[in-house]
Formats: C-alpha cells, sequence, structure tokens
C-alpha cells in the first residue's frame, strides 16, 4: 500500500481551533510551532493519520472508528502496524506530534 494516495483532498481535522490541516506531512517537516493551535484531540489525529495512511488497524475504537469513515482509509493486512513504508518525514512529524501531546499532558 503505497502511502500517497488521493485522501489530501478529503481529509480534515479542523474544528474551529485553529490547527492548520496538513495532507502534505508526508512531504515536509512540521514545527512545533504549527501545533500550537490544535487541541489534543486533533494532535492524536494528525499523528494516527500517518499510520492510518499507512494501512494501520487501530486497537482504539475512537480511532478506528474515526478512520474508517475517511474515504482514503484502508487496513493493509501486510502492515497492520502502518510503521512500513514511512518516510523521514513521516517518521520526524510522528516524532514532533508525540512530543508535542505529552508535553502537554495529552498522552
Amino acid at each position: 500500500m503505497e502511502g500517497t494516495g488521493n485522501w489530501s483532498a478529503e481529509y480534515e481535522v479542523d474544528s474551529g481551533g485553529g490547527c492548520p490541516k496538513w495532507p502534505d506531512q508526508m512531504s515536509r517537516y512540521i514545527t512545533v510551532s504549527e501545533l500550537g493551535g490544535c487541541s489534543c484531540w486533533e494532535l492524536r489525529i494528525l499523528r494516527n493519520e500517518i499510520y492510518a495512511r499507512h494501512g494501520r488497524k487501530f486497537k482504539s475504537k475512537d480511532l478506528q472508528d474515526y478512520f474508517a469513515g475517511q474515504p482514503w482509509y484502508s487496513i493493509d493486512p501486510n502492515n497492520l502496524n502502518g510503521d512500513k513504508g514511512q518516510n523521514e518525514y513521516e517518521k520526524k512529524n510522528t516524532a514532533t506530534i508525540l512530543n508535542e501531546e505529552r508535553g502537554r499532558g495529552c498522552r
């Protein structure tokens, strides 16, 4: 499964609170300052979207339900953790978002 499908046209996270949408998080680095307007839920979605795009099957019902509702999402039985095939941008962005979540006490 390639992480370059037409998912970006459909993907939205913003709940109106100023969290940008990143359809390009697979091709550029996200900075901590860009995450300032994101809620804990939005950070969680942004981080897990990287895994979802690579076919992860989520154990958490709320995440599985959320991503199952996205037209671009499909489970890859050969990559159930969603970590195979991630590029360097995706790996770094996952770590950046996770660190922000931890710093805010979201996790």
